[in-house]
Order: C-alpha cells, then structure tokens, then sequence
C-alpha cells in the first residue's frame, strides 16, 4: 500500500513534469545566424511567461564578426491578425563586437509570439521568432530562484479562486533594472541563490516592485548567507546566525489539517525588525514572518523547504497558497488604469481646442446678418446706390469669412501644446514613486512631431490609438533611458496622445499618525509633515472610514492636528462612505470653471475609476496623503520644437500609521477590514442578482492585532424595502463547511460561536446566494468585530 506522503510527493513530481513540458519558449535558447558574421539571441519574458497587459522585457545578445555596421534592433509583437507594433533600439555595432540590450514591450490583447529581429539601411540580417506565453490577470506567475527546482514542487498546486499558476525558473540576470519589467511577476522565491549579485538597479526595481505589490519569498536554513545577502533590507527579520529546534510543530499547528513536523531543524534566527509581524514562532525564532512594504509584502520563511522535515511535508501548498494565493488590494490608480472618457476630457482641456461661447457665435452671427441685411441696405440707400448690392453683399460674405478664417486661425494658436497628466502614487519609506501619466500633444496646423520621454519612462498607445498615432504603425525607440516616438502625426487644431509608465525620486513627508482602537471603536489622529521642497497643494487625508482636507502643506510645514473617527457614517455605511473617492467626490477642486480646476477634476476621475467599471472593488483599505505637485520630475518633450506646455499632477502617498490598542474590549468596524469579492463588479457596498455558485467576500483585519480571542461578529445586512432576503452562509474555519446564517429581516445579524468563523490572522468569509428568480439588492454586506483578551 503506498502511502499518503509518497501519494503526495508523486502528484507534486508529476505537476512539475508537467510544468517543464508546457513551458513555452523552447525557441528562447536557439541562436539565430544571420548574414555578414552576424549572429542573434533573444529571450522574452521570464522563462517564455508573461502577463496581459504588462511589460515584457526582452533580452537581445547581438554578436558581429564580420564589417562594423549601423543597425536597428526590433521587437516586433504579432497578433492572430497581423503585426501591429514594433519596440527598437539603434545600434553601432563595430567588427568582432558583442552587445546586450533590454527592450520592453507592451502586449496587445492577444499575443502568440513576437520577432526580433536586427535591421541596418532597410535590409534584415537576422531574425528570431520567441514563442510567449501570455498569462490572464486572474493567474498567479511565480519567480523561482533556486539552485534545484525540485522541491519546489509545490508552487504548482496553489489554490487560486480563478485563473491557475505558472512557475518561471529564473537566474538573477534575468530580473530587469527597470521596475516596469517586473509587472508581470506576482511573487518571487530567493532560496539557495546569492542575492548579493543583484545589482543596485535591481535592487532598486525589486523595491518599487514590491511597494506596487509583490510577493517576495526568501528562504533560511543553514544556507541563508548567500540567499539574504541582497535582500536584507526587504525582510521583516534581521537574520544574524542559524539555530538548530527538535521540530517544527508550530508550522505544522499553524496550517491546520496538516501532518505534524515531528523532525528538527536548522532555523536562520535573528530579531524582528520594526513594523514586522511573526506568524509562526518556534522556541523564540521567527519561523514565519512578514513585513508590509507598500501594497507588497516580503516573507521569511527561516526553515529550507529542500531539506527535511519540509521537504515532504504535504503543507508545503498549503503554505504557498497562505503567502500568495491573496492579491494585493491596489487601488486603480496604482495599475495605470484610466477611464477614457474622462481622461479625453481632462486632455482636451485647452485654451486652443475651447468651443467659443454661445454668445459669441450668436454675436457674431447677428452682426453679419445685420451687416448683409440692414446696414448693408441703409448704406446704398444714403448713397443712392442699391445698384452695387450685388457688388457689396458678395464683399460682405468674403470677408467675413476671412475674418472668422482668422480669428479661428489665432484661436489655435501658433505653437503646439502639450498637456501633460501625471498621477504619482508613492509610499512611505520607499525612495522612489511610480508615475503613470498621459501626454496629450496638440497642433494648430497639421504637422509631424517627434516626442521624447524623460528617463525611465516607457512609451505605449492609450486606449487603441497605437495604430493611428504613426503613418507606418506604432514605433517605440528606447534610446538608453529614454523613449522616442518620432512621426507622431497630428491633424490642423487636433490632439494625439501617448502614455508614459516610469518612476522619479519620491517626495519626503514626516508623520505621526496614530490608529487608537479601544471598545468604541477606532480613531485617527496626529499632524503630515511635507519635508519636501515642493509644496502639496490642496491636500487631503484620506481614510477608508472619513476623510480631512488640510490645504496647502508647505515646505518644512504640519498640518493642523488630525483627530478623525474611523468608523464610518452613523446612518449606516455606504459605498461612498468607505471607499477613499468620497474625499473628492463633491469636486473640492472645482472652485470655477477655469482651465486649471476642470482639468484636476476629469483628471482624478480618470485614475479613480478605471475602464473596468468597478474601480472601488480594488481599492478598499490605506490611509492617503493625496494632493497637486507642481513639479513632479515628468519630462516629456518635441523635438526641435518648444510647444506651451501645461497639465497637472495628482500626487499620492500610501503612509503607514502606527497601531495602538486600548484596554479590555476592542471593537473594529467595517473601515478597519480590507475585503475582496470573487466577482469583479460587487463589493461589500454594492450588489444585485447572484451565480448559481453565489458571491464570496472575504473579510479580513487589516490591522496586526495583539493575542486576542473573539468575542462577537457581528453581520450586516441591508437592502431595499422590498427585495428577497439572499440566503447567507459564513465559513466555519473549524468544520471548513459553510454555515447557513438564520436572519428573517435587514439588519445587524450576532453570529454564536463566532471564533468558529474567525481565522488565525483574522478573515471572515461570506457567500451570498438567491434563486434566479427572485430580485436580490444590497446596500451592505459587512462584519463588525469584538475582540478581547
């Protein structure tokens, strides 16, 4: 009889054998010769993967033995239709050379392979087609940095609510040094590699990485000197030596339904760093950590899953589903995500491209009319020759006409514009900020420009406007550290617009915010310093339960004291009164009609709620610094030309309030639980008819709590008078069965037992279900907390 651990470890094999067979690019290590002793290499993505709608960086290797030349190389994407877009950079290359280059390339929607290919005077020497491998949103792609794979097994049985995972076998060379390049890994595990080769680039990527939302995993054991040596500074335990334990019955207690951990171990050990937590100790070493940076998280796990007793442990999936089965909560602002109509509209928001006022035009009207008519009959008459109307109605009508030829000509104006849209989302602690901005360039006369990119910044099409942007197709030049788009063609008194994706040094600001959370629930209070030297102008706090405006923050300024509840509106919740939007949702920006505050106004608009309809199911918990930079480092220029150049930047920081508990009871209400819903148009604050499977919200403390036990959940259903009541069931974390919720009307629902449907780190499920026929509304589905000693 074979046993459930060989079972276990046999199933494990045979996913990772699978894995190997399907892994996409076998073309990627072929080496493609060409004409003249000109030889090519490339690889995309990592291991053959990439993600829809994220960067893939390309790695070119071009050798040349033969004549020195001037080239191009090219990437090249192909849809199932045709060749829509091509990434290149120049090249010289001289005789007996060997160059490397990274070129970024934004996928279309679907991408089966791209071409690289090398191009001097109009002539391919060589080419490559790379087979890739484009994963969905929903799936997972891990990064696997380890000397052998095979323990690692485990990766490819993590349980997702959608999509499925790929595991990317990488070497550190592979990690590009521009943070871009990174979008489309999830997670990334260190184990058995020396990180100390990263250089200062990547290391500086992997940071913003993670504050966009990584997942880093680094691992222990008795090997952890040449796995911690780059990554230190990301961990939440400052390792310093390694200790042996007679077991790990703590992980094993920890991730229940597991196999005990009877066995020792070696355990790199240290102390915890500042702001970090421990999941799992095992005697005073932290065996499981974590530390939040940004919407990202690094983990420590201090045992080696290569060695025993993990290296059969059936909890290994477990373990990896835990740490990484759980998306970040970004809001969409972080993601580059716009609403087209209202970004068109903060775009077009030029002097030169205004409408003229209704009383304009009719002014202008009625004067020719009179003219032609009246004035134009009175004066023949006084000159007693209404013979020559047929001369002056016609001289009247041509000038006119050139009048208004005219003042619609000077209206244009007589240089280009560029408005430029940034939003700059930055969080405490980490140095630099990611910047995704909108370049709008704007002609009087229909002309050809070509535009540039400060450093860092990479170009691509906003909203399908890559075909029509260039005579020849979309053409991205990525010329060292900055993007050119040459031939951009614009009509007389039209508008083309390109995005811009890249990161400047983040402005300092100072803090010191305080969560107080007691038995009537939880507050917010201290003063935001700017110890920047800009000035952050209309600048408000935003909370998930409130919000305060502060004014203008100064350089070397604080703001006036903050003392704001965080329990949202005492009528009962709503969508607006948690979601950070309610900050601005009455236009506080919109003082006037003028230029300047329409434009902020379509422009927050436009980052807050994404294409997807639903921006506020992303966006759920932090606590906001938001307001207007006037310098920002975004550098986008004309080439030749010196355009007016005008727009705006929305500057936002996530900062990292410290925690304090009050005595007793602690009542957490709905604004201190980040939640997610397994369907992408329902949150807490809005929902309507249910799948036959129903709809999850998944509850949990956003906030590290002290050693507490539950004491009372509380469920909060609201909806209209009149609609059916859904049937509601909470996860019984003990039984892992769903339980049926008796509740006869809206309302506040006290849950008995309620520690059975609280997990370890503080989640609440909730499914939702109703019959296809009936009529299903909410107003609220939320939990309350009391937790105690």
């Amino acid at each position: 009889m074979v046993s459930q651990k060989c079972r276990s470890g046999l199933f494990l094999c045979v996913l990772l054998a699978i894995s190997f067979a399907l892994r996409p690019g076998s073309e990627q290590t072929a080496r493609a010769q060409g004409i003249g002793g000109v030889t090519l290499h490339a690889q995309a993505g990592f291991d053959g993967y990439c993600k829809e709608g994220k960067w893939i960086p390309v790695r070119v290797t071009v050798e040349n033995q033969g004549a020195g030349l001037e080239a191009r190389v090219q990437v090249a994407t192909k849809t199932d239709q045709e060749v829509n877009a091509l990434y290149a950079v120049d090249a010289s290359l001289p005789t007996a050379s060997r160059k490397q280059f990274v070129l970024y390339v934004q996928p279309p929607e679907i991408l089966r392979s791209l071409t690289v290919s090398l191009v001097s005077e109009g002539e391919t020497l060589v080419k490559q087609q790379l087979k890739v491998s484009c994963l969905s949103p929903e799936s997972l792609l891990v990064g696997l940095l380890v000397e052998n794979p095979t323990p690692y097994a485990a990766l490819n049985a993590i349980q997702l609510q959608d999509g499925f995972v790929r595991v990317a076998e990488l070497q550190v060379s592979d990690l590009p040094e521009d943070a871009q390049g990174w979008d489309a890994l999830d997670a990334l595990v260190f184990a058995d590699v020396d990180s100390g080769a990263l250089t200062a680039g990547q290391q500086q990527a992997l940071e913003l990485w993670l504050a966009g939302g990584g997942q880093l995993l680094a691992i222990g054991g008795p090997r952890w000197q040449g796995t911690l040596a780059g990554l230190g500074a990301f961990l939440p335990v400052e390792v310093s030596g390694s200790r042996s334990v007679a077991d790990l019955s703590a992980l094993s207690s920890y991730f229940e339904g597991t196999e005990p951990l009877e066995t020792g171990a070696v355990l790199a050990s240290g102390r915890m760093r500042e702001g970090a937590r421990a999941l799992v100790w095992q005697e005073d070493v932290p065996l499981l950590a974590a530390r939040e940076i940004g919407f990202g998280r690094a983990w420590f796990l201090a045992a080696d899953p290569g060695l025993q007793p993990l290296s059969d442990w059936d909890g290994m999936a477990t373990l990896y589903t835990r740490l990484f089965a759980e998306r970040p909560l970004r809001p969409p602002w972080a993601g580059g995500e716009w609403d087209t109509y209202e970004a068109n509209g903060a775009l077009s928001t030029l002097s030169e491209m205004g409408v003229p006022s209704i009383l304009l035009i009719c002014g202008w009207l009625g004067l020719y009319v009179m003219a032609v008519g009246p004035l134009n009959f009175l004066l023949l008459r006084r000159v007693k020759r209404p013979d020559l109307a047929w001369v002056t109605v016609p001289a009247l009508v041509v000038g006119f006409t050139l009048l208004a030829y005219l003042s619609g000509f000077l209206t244009l104006g007589r240089r280009p514009a560029l408005n430029r849209l940034a939003v700059v989302q930055a969080w405490e602690g980490v140095e630099r900020a990611r910047v995704h901005a909108l370049v709008g360039v704007y002609s009087p006369r229909r002309a050809m420009y070509t535009l540039e990119s400060g450093d860092g910044f990479l170009g691509l099409p906003f909203s399908g406007t890559g075909a029509d942007l260039q005579p020849g197709g979309w053409l991205s030049l990525q010329d060292g550290a900055q993007t050119v788009l040459p031939d951009v063609r614009v009509e007389s008194g039209g508008m083309k617009v390109v995005a811009l994706d890249g990161s400047i040094p983040a402005l300092p600001f100072e803090h010191d915010l305080v969560v107080t959370v007691d038995d009537l629930g939880a507050t917010l209070t201290g003063r935001v310093t700017n110890l920047g030297a800009y000035p952050l102008r209309d600048a408000v706090l935003v909370t998930p339960g409130g919000y305060v405006k502060l004014g203008d923050l100064s350089p070397g300024n604080a703001s006036q004291e903050i003392d704001l509840s965080l329990q949202g509106s005492s009528g009962g919740m709503s969508y607006y009164d948690i979601f950070p939007s309610s900050a601005y949702y009455g236009s506080p920006w919109r003082t006037a009609d003028d230029e300047e505050s329409v434009r902020k106004e379509m422009l927050f608009q436009a980052a807050l709620s994404s294409n997807t309809g639903n921006g506020y199911s992303i966006a759920n918990w932090g606590v906001y610094l938001m307001g207007w930079v006037d310098e920002a480092g975004l550098e986008a220029g004309l080439q030749d030309v010196q355009p007016r150049v005008t727009g705006a930047t929305l500057y936002i920081v996530l900062l990292e309030p410290s925690v304090a508990f009050g005595p007793g009871l602690l009542r957490l209400p709905p604004p201190l639980f980040a939640w997610e819903s397994s369907l992408p148009d329902r949150s807490p604050y809005s929902g309507y008819s249910f799948p036959p499977e129903g709809h999850i919200l998944r509850f949990k403390v956003a906030l590290s709590l002290p050693d507490v036990s539950v004491r009372i959940l509380t469920l909060d259903l609201d909806g209209p008078s009149g609609a059916d009541l859904p049937r509601a069931s909470l996860w019984d974390f003990e039984s892992e069965t769903w339980t049926p919720v008796q509740y006869q009307s809206w309302g506040s629902i006290d849950v008995p037992a309620p520690w059975r449907y609280v997990s370890a780190d503080g989640e609440v499920r909730l499914k939702l279900e109703g019959d296809q026929s009936g009529w299903y509304e909410l107003y609220r589905s939320t939990v309350t907390l009391v937790v105690g000693p």
